[in-house]
């Protein structure tokens, strides 16, 4: 009897140290997706910084406003689909 009880322990001890290591690897994947998330971001929190900080921000905001479709109001953009 005694010997069926801790072939049961043993089992769910094994099966709680897989689970676990398993849970940690996820853990690892997910953080290090986030850290490099985090590289790129600070990537492009530099470059937006530089631009704030410079001179170009008007040429940056007109950049940005022309690639969302906008325009200055005495100005016309056209759009050209080339032929194949």
């Amino acid at each position: 009897m005694i010997t069926v009880i801790l072939l049961i322990a043993l089992v769910f001890f094994v099966y709680e140290v897989a689970n676990n290591q398993a849970q940690v690897r996820r853990s690892t994947e997910a953080l290090n997706a986030m850290l490099e998330e985090e590289k790129r971001l600070e990537i492009d929190n530099g470059q937006f910084k530089r631009y704030i900080e410079g001179d170009n921000l008007g040429d940056y905001l007109d950049r940005q406003a022309r690639n969302m479709g906008y325009a200055d109001p005495q100005e016309r953009i056209f759009y050209v689909n080339p032929a194949n």
